[in-house]
């Protein structure tokens, strides 16, 4: 019974884990000592206890401490290193307070290695500190539409390693030539040391510049296929060498998607005898290549058939156990994919491992989304992305389901865009483009378009691939829309699931008739968003729910079609339902009774008919009354000042209301709307435009006194002649022009349903009735005050300065806004 308890109590204690299943998918080797640091940390900020690893939204210095205890014996025999498996903001390690070495996060996996004069005693104390993101690389994640959330903190596993003061560091560089029916593997191999003339080495076990052999050698089933020649070479303390891998096999096994033939690169490294290290990585031969538009596998043309898959699960943000990472690739190719896009961030390693695995070829998108020209080009970025370009290649080029790299997503290019990152590997590139921009497509081997639209015009998708994509290299459409979660109206209805089941099925079948290179679904599953989303009106406003399947992995309709289309089954019935847009007769009735009242004060009531008729026609006629004191009734100025507001109300929740399932609304509101809970508001009201209109209507009623009350501190120190009630009269009059959208404020639901155009046509109209009243209101201005001109456009342009452009400077300095403003009017205008 003691022994099974220290058994146990072995097994549960989670320190030393020599041959777990999890860290071998990693690493391949049986001669490391692995801590795993997963559990329970100090965090010195709050004074609590913190489990590792952990996704959070807080952008701020988080500082964790962990305390192990390491076996004497191993202490000074090893090389010991911290392992990240991915994080995404920079941090700061520290061993024994001792400071090691401030890191490039990029969620990409990394080695630190630790000093050796740093670890003196059994008892290690480990200090993480994550650093919050720098300025544009931190608006890059947070200002693109439909971003996913940004986590900081310490997302994926942490370990600490304990290797040969000798050890082999990395592959890399892995690929495959081809000559007649020999197929030649190349790659790339890193030796590293650690302090060989260590006193603590009192066995004489390592020293400077001894002689160590290499091996490699390939095997498949565990039975070795091709040996390559031993390398003896010379090394000294502290050094990084590599080395030249070359295997030639005669017909090996390909590696394809019905067949994921796997091969293992074993590497060791000895000294005489010895063996010090060994390395293995799993990797395959297939050849790739574009031609004519198509993706040819093997020789063998290729439809491609593929997913966006987001790193996120609910309760647990971007961190996933491997079980569910392997649940995920799971239903994956259930789903009968081919293909597999990691959005956003880069994947763990584990993913692309099972990739190989499962027979799933991969694309990895750089960490560059719906940037503005200007921020993608900054050198904070640009750095950062070459230095993440680099950590890609280290970690993912063996890998041989790996198909391209991506270069960036909807991107304001203004020329022709180039591979800058200085990828080495010899692999594809692709890059994604908005449908809304296609004038820039570029000279990657696969150019993707994006269309992620609730409501898909498919004769213009047509004509686009007709007119502006059949001369691309090879086009890839990646497709898909958000759902109202429950709705099942049927695929008329924009928001229901049968529609994102229905456009699926449509531009699924546009691709196959059209022959480009294949399609790539939007997305495998749900996840949160930086900012809240005006499309769905969901309960969860940061909610995007793209998803095939739910934050829980729990199926929705458009898999099961999806299934069925790659899977050349039978379709599951979609119900067409019907579309009902939400009925706003009040505003109808409100509109009508306020132009009845308007048409009965012109006819009925002659002093407001003969204000009305002078404040249009004789301005400056009627601002002289004001000036001298000439009876203006207050009441009428009041009646009039809430038919301004009304009408504002009317028209605005009315084309909020109608264009909320546009992604144009729904970024421009974003960039008006700096802070993210007032967006949630302002969303969440758009979606009730009857409680809406009296929202607005109170606030445009208050913004008139607002503006009357500057007015009259202005008078106190223009003249001391003006009363509150006379500027109340100046503001509301000149805003009159307003009253000339009421008409169409009252049918403009009907309208905008009739074309897109008379809504664009309206706002415009609405734009120079609201400049034509500010120049009234300041020529009203010039002449009750009895002031020049200059004075009061002087005076105006401070208050504009004050008031909004301050704001906005402080707004763009934050926040990029003018840059992503620019790229609005770019792609959506």
């Amino acid at each position: 019974m003691k022994l099974i308890f220290i058994l146990l109590l072995f097994l549960t204690a989670n320190i030393f884990s020599f041959n777990s299943k999890n860290y071998n998918s990693l690493f391949k080797t049986k001669d490391r000592v692995v801590v795993d640091l997963k559990g329970n940390w100090d965090n010195t900020q709050t004074g609590k206890k913190q489990y590792i690893p952990f996704s959070t939204s807080n952008n701020e210095v988080m500082t964790f401490v962990k305390e192990i205890k390491i076996d004497k014996k191993l202490l000074k025999s090893k090389v010991w290193q911290l392992y990240f498996a991915g994080i995404d903001s920079d941090i700061e390690v520290y061993i024994n307070d001792n400071f090691v070495g401030r890191y490039l996060g990029g969620m990409t996996p990394f080695y630190v290695k630790i000093p050796e004069k740093l670890i003196n005693e059994e008892n290690v104390k480990i200090k993480l500190q994550c650093i919050p993101l720098d300025d544009y690389t931190y608006i890059s994640k947070t200002m693109g539409l439909d971003i996913m959330r940004y986590y900081s903190g310490i997302s994926r596993d942490v370990l600490f390693i304990g290797t040969s003061k000798v050890w082999i560091h990395n592959l890399f560089d892995v690929n495959t030539e081809y000559s007649q029916n020999n197929h030649i593997l190349k790659g790339s191999v890193l030796v590293n040391s650690g302090a060989l003339n260590s006193r603590s080495d009192s066995a004489k076990q390592y020293s400077d510049n001894m002689v160590v052999r290499l091996e490699a050698e390939l095997l498949y089933d565990g039975l070795s296929v091709a040996k390559m020649q031993d390398q003896n070479f010379k090394i000294e303390s502290e050094r990084s060498i590599e080395k030249n891998l070359r295997f030639v096999v005669s017909n090996p096994k390909k590696w394809s998607n019905e067949d994921p033939n796997i091969y293992e690169l074993k590497v060791s490294v000895y000294k005489d005898d010895k063996l010090l290290d060994t390395y293995s990585q799993n990797v395959g031969f297939k050849s790739t290549k574009f031609k004519d538009g198509q993706l040819y596998l093997n020789n063998k043309k290729l439809f491609i058939k593929g997913i966006d898959y987001v790193e996120d699960f609910k309760g647990k943000g971007a961190t996933l156990s491997m079980k569910e990472f392997e649940e995920d690739i799971k239903l994956i190719k259930k789903l009968g994919a081919n293909l597999v896009r990691f959005k956003f961030h880069p994947p763990h390693k584990y993913m692309l491992d099972l990739c190989d695995t499962y027979g799933l070829l991969v694309l990895i998108d750089l960490p560059a989304y719906r940037l503005p020209n200007r921020i993608y080009n900054t050198n904070e970025l640009k750095v950062r992305l070459e230095n993440v370009s680099r950590r890609f290649e280290s970690a993912y080029s063996t890998n041989v389901s790996l198909l391209a790299w991506g270069l960036g997503s909807e991107i304001e290019f203004i020329n022709k865009p180039k591979n800058t990152y200085k990828f080495q590997s010899d692999n594809k590139f692709y890059r994604t483009y908005s449908v809304n921009k296609l004038n820039n497509l570029g000279n990657e081997d696969i150019s993707m378009v994006a269309i992620y639209d609730s409501y898909v015009d498919y004769d213009k998708i047509v004509n686009l691939i007709d007119k502006k994509l059949n001369n691309q290299n090879s086009i890839i459409l990646n497709f898909g829309l958000p759902v109202q979660l429950n709705n099942n109206n049927g695929y008329l209805d924009m928001l229901s699931v049968q529609n994102q089941a229905n456009i699926i099925r449509n531009l699924f079948y546009i691709t196959e008739k059209k022959q480009l290179a294949g399609c790539i679904i939007n997305s495998f599953n749900d996840y949160l968003l930086q900012n809240p989303t005006l499309r769905t009106n969901n309960k969860n406003l940061f909610l995007s729910s793209t998803g095939l399947v739910d934050r829980n992995r729990i199926a929705r309709l458009s898999y099961e079609t999806t299934l069925s289309l790659f899977n050349q089954e039978k379709e599951p019935i979609l119900d067409a339902g019907s579309q009902s847009e939400q009925n706003t007769m009040m505003f109808i009735i409100l509109g009508l009774v306020l132009l009845l009242v308007f048409i009965f004060l012109l006819n009925r009531i002659k002093r407001f008919r003969e204000y009305f008729k002078r404040s249009i026609l004789s301005p400056y006629n009627f601002y002289a009354d004001i000036r001298d004191q000439r009876l203006i009734s207050t009441t009428l100025t009041l009646i009039l000042s809430i038919m301004i507001s009304v009408t504002l109300g009317i028209f605005l929740a009315n084309f909020l209301f109608h264009f909320r399932n546009y992604e144009a609304e729904q970024y421009l509101l974003k960039l008006i709307i700096p802070n993210i809970d007032l967006q949630k508001n302002v969303f969440k009201m758009i979606w009730q435009p009857e409680p809406f209109m009296f929202i607005i209507t109170v606030t445009i009623f208050l913004f008139l006194f607002v503006v009357s009350g500057v007015l009259k501190l202005f008078s106190s120190v223009a003249s001391g002649k003006i009363f509150f009630s006379d500027t109340y009269i100046i503001t509301v009059w000149s805003f009159i022009p307003i009253i000339l959208i009421l008409p169409f404020a009252i049918v403009s639901q009907k309208l905008f349903l009739l074309n897109e155009g008379i809504a664009i046509s309206m706002i415009l109209l609405l734009m120079g009735l609201l400049l034509w009243s500010i120049f009234r209101m300041i020529k009203a201005t010039t002449v009750v005050f009895d002031l020049s001109s200059w004075k009061v456009y002087s005076t105006v342009s401070i208050l504009l300065i004050v008031l909004i452009i301050l704001p906005l400077t402080l707004y763009q300095i934050k926040n990029s806004f003018i840059d992503y403003l620019i790229y609005f009017s770019k792609f959506y205008l």
